[in-house]
């Protein structure tokens, strides 16, 4: 509760999701042309109705004129009703020094800080990105796990197919260290063996 008392959570738009019982907090920096997809398929995973998307609209601070201008784009497109759907918020974070950490920490403690602190053992977090397509289990198979009260929960995850076989190549060579990271951790016992995206 101590964490809670010395927030100063970011302004939400259009307004504090305060009816909403969990949040589906998405960082976008630069990504215009993944985040409809995104969004449909959250849709698709029924995004419960109890349930908050909270877009945190961001760029570094030494950003190129082209990222600012598509944070600019997506913040007019949000201001303008273009998304519709009305589970969706957003919080306008520019000019960030620390990358996509700092926009999801401004995202969490913005959710959080606009929930009731009675009810905030009942809520759940969403840790999300804007180029990820939901499963259509996704919210299912979450609520699920929570409902055997655990803390929390890391899905199995695949990226998206890339355009060239070398993109693809790094990315088959980034999912293997992420695999072995964790298979290393669970065969040493140790109490931190989950993935770390």
């Amino acid at each position: 509760m101590n964490y809670l008392s010395k927030l100063r959570p970011a302004k939400i738009e259009p307004g504090p999701p305060a009816a909403y019982r969990h949040t589906v907090v998405i960082p976008v920096c630069n990504e215009l042309d993944y985040l409809p997809a995104t969004l449909q398929s959250l849709q698709a995973a029924a995004v419960p109705d109890d349930t908050a998307i909270l877009l945190v609209v961001n760029h570094p601070h030494d950003a190129a004129p082209e990222v600012k201008a598509a944070s600019a784009t997506l913040l007019a497109q949000l201001k303008s009703g273009h998304y519709a759907m009305p589970q969706l918020f957003f919080i306008d974070a520019p000019d960030l020094h620390d990358g996509v950490g700092e926009a999801r920490k401004i995202g969490m403690d913005a959710a959080i800080g606009n929930l009731d602190p009675a009810k905030l053992s009942e809520s759940i977090l969403f840790s999300f990105d804007a180029d990820t397509l939901a499963d259509p289990r996704y919210f299912s198979v979450i609520l699920a796990a929570f409902a055997s009260k655990i803390d929390a929960v890391t899905l199995n995850f695949s990226h998206q197919t890339a355009e060239t076989l070398a993109g693809q190549a790094a990315i088959d060579r980034y999912e293997r260290y992420l695999r072995r990271y964790y298979q290393k951790l669970h065969d040493a016992g140790s109490p931190y063996a989950f993935y770390t995206i």
